[in-house]
């Protein structure tokens, strides 16, 4: 590293080097991904390297130093202490970040695209690990990254399509349900998206949650268990629901029968009411309405109701 200046601990160079990166077109739904990330490293014997140029990756680094994770970050700017501890809470005397800088890059007076560009480059060379939180598709992050087999991507690129749309009228009001699947070089995962109208009415409200491949036949298996809890079939149906209707309604689910008929049209002659004589039958009121219609009969009470 003769070529290089820096400014703090130039040790932590020692460690094994992870170089991080992120698109600026980084998707706000990848947040949990990186964060999972983060809170998944040790605090030693490794350095997380970063150039700091996207929002993400400058979140990334006050996410690191807040954890008191070493970080090296690659900048320019190797005289001004103070911006660093404003940008990122550093504090040099914990020895836990270093600022790593080229020799040329240090006369530059604000980062280019150009040297963006580059220090990704010098980046990438000087760490023994890469990963990446969002590449966007053919994007210069995308090039720098391609042929490289040492990298790790946290997030699902655009190369995805629509599995299946799902709409429900619920108590809640009009639900919506996206079925999506992400693929990438990373592999594959099922994105689900919830839609629903803002009970204030400002408008739709999203909700995501992503799932791995790797992860589908756990989240499968904590579904089955909350079916079973609600005792519900694979179709969907409350079971035990209809077993309630059942008891209360036993005839429901079989065919009306000529004695069926024969006791509908007498419970009709002698003006026993609908409620009752749904009872009386075992069935739903709608069902002896129905009856009632497609066999032509119609109760006095109905009657009245048609001349009022």
């Amino acid at each position: 590293m003769s070529n290089l200046t820096y400014l703090g601990e130039l040790s932590l160079t020692d460690n094994k080097l992870i170089a991080f990166f992120s698109s600026r077109e980084t998707p706000a739904y990848g947040e949990q991904y990186i964060d999972r990330w983060i809170s998944q490293l040790p605090q030693e014997g490794i350095t997380i390297v970063c150039g700091g140029h996207s929002w993400t990756e400058k979140s990334v680094v006050r996410k690191l130093v807040k954890r008191n994770i070493p970080v090296v970050l690659m900048d320019y700017r190797l005289n001004v202490e103070e911006y660093y501890k404003r940008e990122y809470g550093v504090d040099f005397q914990k020895e836990r970040f270093c600022v790593l800088c080229y020799e040329g890059d240090s006369q530059e007076q604000e980062t280019t695209g150009d040297l963006a560009f580059r220090r990704n480059l010098q980046t990438r060379d000087l760490c023994d690990e890469i990963v990446v939180g969002y590449a966007t598709p053919g994007g210069n992050l995308d090039i720098q990254m391609s042929g490289c087999s040492n990298v790790r991507y946290l997030i699902r690129s655009n190369d995805n399509f629509i599995l299946n749309k799902m709409h429900s009228n619920t108590r809640r009001g009009q639900v919506s349900y996206l079925f999506e699947i992400l693929r990438d070089r990373a592999g594959e995962a099922l994105r689900l998206v919830q839609c629903k109208n803002d009970e204030m009415g400002t408008g739709p409200k999203y909700e995501r949650i992503v799932i791995d491949k790797d992860d589908i036949q756990h989240f499968k298996y904590n579904v089955d268990r909350v079916l079973r809890y609600w005792d519900m079939d694979e179709e969907g149906y409350d079971k035990g629901a209809v077993q309630r209707k059942n008891m209360y309604y036993p005839n429901e689910p079989r065919e009306w029968t000529a004695g069926d008929d024969e006791m509908l049209k007498l419970l009709v002659s002698q003006g026993i009411e609908l409620s009752k004589m749904a009872w009386m039958l075992g069935r739903r009121e709608c069902s002896v309405e129905m009856r009632m219609y497609k066999l032509g009969i119609k109760s006095e009470q109905f009657k009245k109701n048609d001349e009022a």
